[in-house]
């Protein structure tokens, strides 16, 4: 949450919010009230920045 908080939204950290269930609500409403291409851009952000976990699995 912290690598989208500062190189997607490029918001100061310190305004992250600790609680898990006020950054689902912000990503939330983000989501859904944003245009479409806005949100294609965050799939792609999310699908580069975030590392694969299970590829390791799949070896």
């Amino acid at each position: 949450m912290l690598g989208l908080w500062m190189d997607y939204f490029k918001r100061p950290t310190d305004e992250i919010n600790e609680c898990w269930n006020e950054c689902y609500a912000y990503l939330h409403k983000y989501f859904f009230e944003t245009k479409w291409y806005e949100v294609y851009d965050l799939m792609e952000f999310v699908a580069e920045y975030c590392p694969d976990d299970r590829r390791d699995e799949r070896d």
